[in-house]
Parts: structure tokens; sequence; C-alpha cells
């Protein structure tokens, strides 16, 4: 079955990227806008020489040798996007063919690797004369010292050769490019046939090399050791080999080097490594500094917007090593080794996405309006058109509008309007509430404000507000709007019902069929069950690290249903089914280590368009974020409150278990620990995650004395993290400030929950209220209530934040109303909820398929199948996203070069991308994701308990 997959993935690749070879040269998603680069020349390299150089030198490169270096850089996460077959993979240098004793199905390796969307590049040691006849080689004292590219044999031979080792024809190799060695060995000839010498044999050689290779693959990628710029001009890739001399430093080599191709041939790309080094000490030295490079390409590049410089050297990184540099245990790479080439790799390639765009869309500042602006006025509308929250309100709740005046000084008043029969009723509609417009103040947003307070207003209906103005004639009426009992959690449900839209591995009626059966292929080749689980957002992959959101999300949901006796009359699933969903699949993909296979998907590179659901074919299985330990200690957590909820024994058994086992990873782990530096931020979040798991421990009948125990230090080591200002740190060391700290927060109120808690009632209040205080000061004095944002760095805050912060806002302002009773703080909350549904300067709602979404949406490839479901309802968008006055400001997809960004946009200018139908590049703004929707739910959650409990 998985011979089947990959030829038919192969033949699709094919088709689809070589049928069209005449075309390439125009297509965008080949070629970078004005430059002759194909992207996937830019992706990561892999070169086994140093490899081969510790286990036997050429007679080490075998398919067998080849296969295991694959398979130890995918298991670390280092996927080259391009592997070059090293010295000596052929039986022949000068007639190259495969050497059946070291790869007895080249064609085969190759043709596996681009199935997962690599490419391979032989290396061709040029001018050697093993296997060419004495008569196409050029002689010195009657012996062959090179071969004669004037010789029109040679041409022949070479030319067959580059067929062979290119073309996808029956018996060839059908490579992707060639990496040639040994250029400038044209200096050491003499004479030829042809009366060419020296630099022009070279120039003949490559141009017979590049127009037969071109001539079958347009795309082939030719690399060759020169800076010669003659010589440059005919390949599309320059080698360096950097050289350490008493007199030159490693950096000072790579600098001048890179200053002589830039110079030689500005077009090319480069590409440089490590190699050779003496030892562990060497080694760590010159990664660094390449780690330094790549760091400050990408901090120049963020001074840009994207695709408005194309920076050189454009340089293409090299790896040398797979297992290590050398044949001692400390010269095997280690997990700090993988995460610094990680980061290099993902630099140079994030530098050139950036500044290679397929496409660019300006959003500009919307400031046509019916009058003329206030003084910093940023956003005006084009006619008086009141704001509402469109996605509804709450019967006992919050009830607010928002008038935009501009420049203008108006009184007025407004009449709740009943349109439940009509909204076109022929007969005067019912005026069920009046009151008079009451002004806020003016803001940069809009100018000058009135704000409809009709919060006194209960009755559950279809409505709409009519807005008369005395300074005008016009009367303006809003969108309609539900009020509704009980709006709160029913908004909850419907966005737990999201996450059944997003289930993998069966058909969801209306969207697509039974997609990703045959999930997924490890890193080592195997195939393992990975089926089932979420796509996590927009896209079709499963980023597994993200689960626990919704899980910990839909049990709080379940609980409140419960507590409350709440119906909900849809025939999805319950909460605490979809949540056992996600759970059995946890089960399968968690590693011996307590490391999640967390994303599921196509190849090295997960954002590729490949159609509807159910024709992807069998992906790959990666750890990627699954091996952060925060990431592991709230999957103990979701693991362990899934326990206290399933009816089933069995699955009861397994879920503790697993989280048992993840909690012991997780609590004994030291601060020694190598990976440490790179997860320190994460300490908050760890001690949180396991107060959670303890507390559900607590509640399963566990050791009541041991995880007691434990839930009393990790409250001590949490509230430890705040600052007397009322923000957290994220790391032990209190350098990472954080204003809105994720679910960290949450397990505090739980505690409470327990007798264990009870006494500590004081001081987690004391906690909350210093958390409220802080942020309080960024929601006064706006029309629409919503929190702000935190720059530490810069010391300032912003009007606004993402849906995330929003939401993290409402359940931190609930809580602290539950524990105070002060009913301000619910007020507040619903404020962040409303902000959500619709009530914000762009008056659209962030919740799919509720109140006045934006016209398009970012769910990547939603390739569904034909007459299916575009829109999932009910997920949240990731939110509103805010400029800042000359800094780049961009939301669009980076990793497929197709970008939405700022024209010029001043400081807190909103944007929620809506300028374009149907579907967006702008993610950053428009993608619904597992995150977002399980803050919503605890937000929404924590809402309704308060408004019961004021009740």
């Amino acid at each position: 079955m998985r011979n089947l997959c990959i030829i038919l993935l192969f033949m699709f690749l094919v088709t689809t990227l070589f049928a069209q070879t005449d075309e390439h040269r125009g297509n965008p998603h080949l070629y970078a806008p004005g430059k002759d680069i194909v992207n996937w020349w830019w992706e990561p390299m892999f070169s086994a020489r140093g490899e081969l150089n510790l286990c036997g030198g050429s007679s080490a490169s075998t398919q067998e040798n080849y296969t295991k270096f694959m398979q130890t850089l995918a298991l670390h996460r280092l996927d080259p996007g391009t592997i070059i077959i090293d010295d000596k993979w052929c039986d022949l240098y000068g007639d190259p063919h495969p050497d059946p004793a070291k790869w007895t199905d080249m064609r085969g390796f190759i043709e596996e690797r681009q199935s997962i969307g690599q490419r391979v590049v032989l290396l061709v040691k040029l001018w050697d004369t093993e296997g060419v006849p004495q008569e196409e080689c050029i002689l010195q004292s009657g012996k062959p010292i090179a071969t004669d590219p004037s010789s029109p044999e040679y041409e022949r031979r070479i030319r067959d050769a580059i067929h062979r080792m290119l073309s996808s024809d029956k018996g060839c190799l059908n490579a992707n490019g060639l990496f040639l060695a040994n250029i400038n060995q044209y200096q050491k000839i003499g004479k030829a046939h042809g009366n060419f010498s020296g630099i022009e044999l070279a120039k003949k050689l490559l141009n017979i090399i590049r127009s037969q290779a071109k001539k079958i693959k347009l795309d082939a990628l030719l690399i060759a050791d020169t800076v010669e710029p003659v010589l440059a001009q005919k390949v599309d890739m320059l080698y360096l080999n950097p050289v350490v001399t008493p007199e030159k430093s490693l950096k000072e080599s790579i600098e001048s080097q890179v200053s002589a191709a830039t110079d030689a041939c500005p077009q090319c790309l480069l590409t440089w490594g490590i190699f050779p080094v003496s030892g562990r000490k060497e080694w760590e030295k010159n990664l660094y500094l390449q780690f330094l490079a790549s760091e400050k390409s990408v901090e120049e590049m963020k001074l840009h917007d994207p695709g408005k410089i194309v920076p050189h050297p454009i340089v293409t990184p090299l790896l040398y090593y797979a297992i290590g540099m050398g044949d001692n245990k400390d010269d095997k790479f280690g997990w700090n080794d993988y995460y610094t080439l990680r980061q290099i790799r993902s630099n140079y390639r994030w530098k050139f996405l950036y500044s290679h765009p397929i496409s660019i869309r300006k959003i500009r500042q919307k400031t046509a309006s019916w009058s003329s602006l206030a003084q910093g006025q940023i956003i005006a509308q084009p006619l008086i058109q009141p704001i509402v929250s469109s996605g509804g309100y709450d019967s006992r709740g919050v009830k607010r509008a928002v008038v935009w005046l501009n420049n203008e000084q108006m009184t007025g008043t407004y009449e709740v309007i009943d349109v439940t029969r009509n909204l076109q009723d022929p007969t005067r509609q019912t005026v069920c509430y009046t009151g008079k417009l009451q002004p806020a103040g003016s803001h940069t947003w809009g100018g000058n404000n009135l704000v409809a307070d009709f919060s006194d207003f209960q009755k559950p209906g279809f409505y709409l507000l009519r807005i008369h103005l005395d300074q005008t004639i016009e009367t303006v009426d809003t969108s309609p709007f539900i009020i509704e009992d009980n709006l709160y959690i029913h908004r909850a449900s419907q966005t737990g019902h999201w996450y059944y839209y997003q289930r993998c591995g069966v058909e969801i009626p209306g969207s697509h069929k039974a997609c990703h059966l045959n999930d997924g292929i490890l890193p080592n080749g195997e195939h393992g069950d990975f089926t089932g689980g979420w796509h996590d957002g927009g896209d079709y992959n499963k980023w597994s690290h993200y689960g626990y959101y919704g899980i910990i999300a839909l049990l709080e949901l379940a609980e409140l249903k419960k507590g409350l006796q709440w119906t909900d009359t849809s025939s999805l699933p319950s909460p605490v089914d979809e949540a056992d969903w996600e759970c059995k699949f946890i089960l399968k993909i968690l590693t011996p280590e307590g490391h999640l296979m967390s994303l599921f998907a196509p190849g090295p590179n997960p954002w590729v368009c490949l159609g509807a659901p159910e024709r992807e074919f069998i992906r790959m299985a990666r750890v990627e974020y699954g091996r952060s330990p925060m990431v592991t200690a709230w999957t103990a957590a979701s693991l362990a409150r899934m326990a206290l909820y399933t009816q089933k024994k069995e699955n009861r058994d397994k879920y503790k278990n697993a989280a048992k086992k993840l909690y012991d990873i997780v609590s004994t782990r030291s601060l020694d620990h190598p990976d440490y530096n790179v997860y320190k931020n994460d300490y908050l979040g760890i001690q949180s995650a396991l107060l959670m798991t303890d507390i559900a421990f607590i509640d399963l009948g566990l050791e009541q004395e041991k995880y007691q125990k434990d839930a009393l230090k990790r409250v001590k080591k949490i509230l430890a993290q705040q600052d007397k200002q009322g923000f957290f740190y994220g790391d032990k060391e209190l350098t990472s400030k954080q204003g809105l700290s994720g679910y960290d927060m949450i397990p505090l109120y739980h505690f409470l929950q327990i007798p264990a808690g009870h006494s500590w009632k004081k001081k987690i209040t004391e906690a909350f209220v210093r958390w409220a205080k802080f942020i309080e000061p960024t929601l006064e004095r706006k029309p629409f209530g919503q929190v702000g944002s935190f720059d530490f760095s810069e010391g300032k805050t912003y009007l606004g934040t993402g849906s995330i912060g929003t939401a993290l806002a409402g359940w931190g302002l609930a809580t602290t109303a539950l524990l105070t009773g002060e009913r301000r703080y619910l007020e507040q909350a619903q404020q962040q909820m409303l902000w959500i549904l619709g009530l914000n300067p762009t008056a659209l709602s962030m919740m799919a398929g509720v109140g006045n979404n934006p016209r398009c949406f970012h769910h990547r490839y939603a390739a569904i199948s034909p007459g299916g479901r575009e829109l999932l309802p009910g997920g949240i968008l990731n939110g509103i996203r805010f400029a800042r006055q000359g800094k780049p400001f961009q939301i669009g997809d980076i990793n497929t070069q197709n970008f939405v960004i700022g024209d010029n946009l001043p400081t807190d200018y909103p944007v929620l991308d809506d300028d374009v139908y149907g579907w967006t590049w702008g993610y950053g703004s428009n993608e619904y994701w597992t995150p977002n929707s399980g803050y919503f739910i605890l937000m929404a959650c924590q809402i309704e308990r308060a408004m019961r409990k004021f009740e």
C-alpha cells in the first residue's frame, strides 16, 4: 500500500510539475518575481560529505548510508529540501552510472525522496578522465589529463550522461540537478583540440552542461565551486568553501568569499556549510557563528515590508553532518545541536520567503467619510452606521451600541425595534425600548463617539436599533441582532461543535468525505496508525500539540452544562464525546519520551495545496513542537480531566495511566536539562499544568496526600511568578513579562473548588485583583471597552489585541467578579465577549457563521468536496490585528509567499481583512484555530457562571 501511495504521489508531482516545462518560467509558484530562481532551490541542503569522511570516504557513498542519514535528519526535524549525493556514487567519474555495489536502486531512492517533496542533486566530478576514451581527452606527454569539451565525441558523451542523470525516461535517474565539482581545474589544463584554453575551455564545458540540463528540466539546479564571474553566470548556485588560516578566521574567510561571490554573480544563490571540523569545540564555535549570521539577516529583514528588497547574498544553508562531527561520544549531535541547526535553517528560509513574494495585497486606511474627521482620528465610516454586537446579546447582560460622528457634535435618541416578524414589515414595527444617546468622548476610532446603552431591556427577541440624531434629518438603522436567554453558554456550545467539524479520519456530512485514512509515516519510514484527531485550524494538517486547548475547554463546557442543567438542542456530539475523540487520538501519538507526534502534514513543507482532504495521500508524522515540556504537562492535565468524565472504566484507566506517565516525566524534569534555555519561558505554564493535573488526580481519588502536597507547592510557585504590579513572569528567573498569560491562571480557580484550596481563597483572590487592576487602565475611556495589549520592551500599551488575548481578559475579569462579588468586573468581561461578537471598530463578528462576518476567511486550501461547506460554523478567528506606525504590518501567509500588508497604517489601526470575497491569504486575522476557540469557550463559560452568581 505504501509503495502504491508513493507511486501515485510521484505520478501527481510529475504531471503537475513537469508536464508544463515550457511554461515554468512564467509560473510564479516556481519562480520568484523578476528572478530566475526556482523556489525549491533555497530549501536547506544536505551533503553527506562530512559523514562519509568519518566512515570510509567515497566508498561509504551508498544507498544504505544515505537512507540512514535521511531517517536521522527526519527524526530531528531537519528534513532537507535538497539532498546532494556526494562522491563517489558512480562507477566511473567520466561516464557516470550508479555503482551497483553501492546503489541497488538509485532511481527508487530519488523518487522516494521526491514523493515527500524533496529533491536530489548528483555530484559530477568535472574533467575526470575515468571511463573516457583517450581521443576524447586532453593529453599531456601522451597521457590524458582532462576530458576535452571541444571534442564532439565527448560533448555527446556528457550530454548523454546528463540525460541519464536528469531525465525521467525509462532507464534514467530523474535527479533534480547537478553539483559540478572541480570546475576550477581548468587553470591546470593546457590547450585543447579546438584551440580553447584556460577559462574559455571551462566556459565551453558549462555551456554544454547548462544547455543540456535546462533542456531536460528547466528547473534543474546547477551548483559549482567557483566565484569566477564568467563561469558563475553559467550556474544557479555558487558553493563556497571557507578556509581557516592563521591569518584569516572563519568569519573573515566567509565574509571575503561571500563578497567575492556576490560581486561575481549578484543573481546567484550561495551555499556553504561547516566542514571539516576538528571536534566538539570547533564545531560549536562555528555553528554559533552561522547561527548569529542567520539571526542578523532576519532582524535586518524585519525592518522592511515583505517584497520591498531582495537581500544579497541569498544563502541556502548546507549541512554536512547528520549524526555527529566525529567518532567520539562527545562528538555525536545532541538536542542542542539539532535545535540550533533547525533555527539556522528556519532563519534562512524565512528570509527568502519574506523577500520573494508571489503576491502582495495592501490594506489601506479607511478615512473616506460623510464629514471631516476629528483631530487624531485614524478610521471612519463612509456613512453613519451604528455598531452593534451582530452576534447577539444576553438578555441579562451588557447591551451597548456605538455611533461614530467624526468631527461633528451631535445629540440624539435611539429605539429598540422588534423585527421578529419581518425586517421590512409593511406596518409600523413595535418600539420596545427607547433611550438617550450618551457622549463617550473623542477617540482615535471614529472621532466623537456616542453610546446607546440598553442593558436594562431584557426581553428575548430579534431587534435592531433605530438612531435619531438631532442635528441631521437622517434616521439610521443598525444591523439586526438577537437578544437571547443564556446566549453565552449557547455561543460556547456552538464553538464546541466547531471541533466536530474539524474531525479527521471520518466523513463530515456537508463538508468532506472520510479523509487521511492512511496517517501516517514515521521519520524512520515505518507506518503507524495515527488516524483520527482534529484538523487544527483552517488547514487540514493536524497540529496536535494544540489539542489540549480544546479538550480543557470542552470539559469545562460539559461541567457548566451539567451544573446548570442546560440542554443543547443540537444533534452533534456532546462536549465530553468531542473531547474524548481527541483524547483517543492523543493516546495513539504519544512517544515513549512523553512527546506528541504533533504534526501530520504532506511533506517537509506542510503548507502545500493538495485539494480536498479525502484526496490527500499518506502524511508524515513528526514531533515538531510536541516535545515542549509545557505541551507534555498540559496534555497530562487534559487526559487526567478526561478520565473524570469518561463513562468507560477501560478508557478511564488508559487516560489516567497516560496522564500519570506524562506528569512524572515533567514533574521530575531538572532545571539543568539540556533544552532548559529553549523552554525556560514555559516555566509558569508547566507549573499551572501540573497543578491542573494534581487537581484532577485528587478528584479521581489517587494518592490524595501526595497530590495535595504537590498542588500546594505548585500554587506557591505560580503566585511567586506574579509581580506586585499584577502581571506574571513566564520564566523562573522573572525576566519574561506576560500581561495575558495563557491558561496559567485557570488552575488557580479550579484549586479553590477542592477542599485543599479553601484556605487559599484570600491569597488567590488578591492575585486576581492585582491582575485585574493591572489591565483595567487599558479598558478605560474606550467606547468598546476592549482590553489593550502590552509591549513591555517599549513600556507601552496599545488599544487592542487578538481573540486569544481578548478572551483571556474576559475569563480573568469574570473570575475576578466571581471571587470578589464586584459587578464591574463582570461588565468588563462581557465587553470582551461582545467585542468578538461584533461590537468593535470593524463592526464584524469573529465567530464564523454568527453575526456579520468578514467577506473572506482563511481556511487554508479548503478545496473541499464539490458542493461542500466551505465555512465551518462556530470557529473563532484570530481576530483584529493592530498596526504600529513605522513598523511592517503583515498578516499574510509567509510560508507560501503570499502577503497581506499594511499601506503605511497608523499606530492602533484595526484590521480584520474584509477587502476580498470568499478567501484570503490573511490568516493572521481571518483564520479560525483550535486555541482561539478554546479560549472563547472558557470565557463564555466563566461569564455565565458569574452571571448566575449575581442573579
